[in-house]
């Protein structure tokens, strides 16, 4: 079964929003990447994801969001719409260990 991605125009409103998002953590001093960790555990998560679509020989994005995620997982801003991502870092860059 194929899974379809979010409209391009949703898909970047969505990017729009992590850009704002991403700058403001960037002006308060915090870090706009998360660690290797971090990184390497969101991409085992989304790996065993029921959203997770390949796109192309490398590229691969989740039909939930839209994401294209070697990119996303790297983000301190960024979260798992399906709350996939217990670890690393909040959405605003502080460290955690795990989501309630």
């Amino acid at each position: 079964m194929s899974q379809s991605l979010p409209s391009l125009p949703e898909r970047a409103a969505r990017f729009s929003w992590e850009l704002v998002r991403t700058a403001g953590i960037f002006l308060r001093g915090k870090q706009v990447k998360v660690d290797e960790f971090t990184a390497q555990a969101r991409w085992a998560a989304c790996s065993s994801c029921k959203f997770l679509v390949q796109t192309s020989h490398k590229d691969f994005c989740c039909s939930h969001c839209g994401c294209h995620l070697q990119r996303a997982i790297w983000w301190a801003s960024k979260r798992c719409p399906m709350n996939k991502w217990h670890f690393g870092q909040d959405n605003h860059g502080q460290a955690i260990n795990s989501r309630r």
